[in-house]
């Protein structure tokens, strides 16, 4: 019966990761930029970053007592905030972006620390986490524990979600779509779903 409850929480842990990782987002439409614009291997280092960034979210959110995460709720507008016009500046500069691949313009590719930070001031990371912690974590006889695991596996699917994205960047530039055009959809994209992700602040804040 043990083993048939943890192979439960297992694939219900998987599941929640999938669907929150997989689903659109600001970090999730920056990878299909990404890819489009640069491809998969200079992608790959801003998808590590960003896997590495929301782990860290989550082992932060588990690790911490009650009251640090009635301190988040509390401060969650403020947090979203900050977090919602630093990715409208980014949509502002995707869109802006001319398309040119030219050798001067290689080092504008998003890195490891640029996925870190567009990570950990992502709302929709924090809400996410919170969710995981609450659903998934403390309601355990052995948080610790299944903290470490639910990390190892959002690691694991994060990091293959944002891949997907990136692929299918690279998927849209092979397309007729010239590179300038889908720059301008993606800033699009990438606002309206900060404004989505924002919009859900107030149910965090309760």
């Amino acid at each position: 019966m043990a083993i048939s409850d943890s192979v439960t929480s297992m694939i219900s842990m998987t599941m929640f990761a999938l669907a929150t990782s997989i689903t659109p987002g600001p970090v999730n439409v920056v990878s299909l930029a990404s890819g489009a614009r640069f491809g998969v291997l200079k992608s790959i280092p801003y998808v590590l970053g960003a896997t590495f960034g929301f782990v860290a979210v989550l082992a932060l959110l588990g690790s911490g007592t009650h009251s640090f995460i009635d301190h988040v709720r509390t401060y969650s507008e403020p947090m979203a905030m900050i977090g919602a016009m630093y990715m409208l500046y980014l949509s502002w500069k995707i869109g802006m972006d001319s398309g040119d691949v030219s050798s001067e313009r290689t080092n504008a590719c998003p890195g490891l620390l640029s996925g870190i930070v567009m990570q950990i001031s992502n709302p929709k990371a924090w809400f996410v986490a919170l969710s995981a912690i609450t659903l998934h974590v403390f309601p355990s006889p052995d948080p610790v524990l299944k903290l470490l695991v639910f990390s190892l596996i959002f690691f694991l699917i994060c990091f293959l979600s944002l891949m997907a994205w990136v692929v299918l960047g690279v998927q849209l530039n092979r397309s007729r779509l010239n590179t300038r055009t889908v720059n301008k959809v993606m800033a699009i994209v990438l606002a309206a779903s900060v404004l989505l992700v924002f919009s859900g602040v107030g149910d965090m804040s309760r």
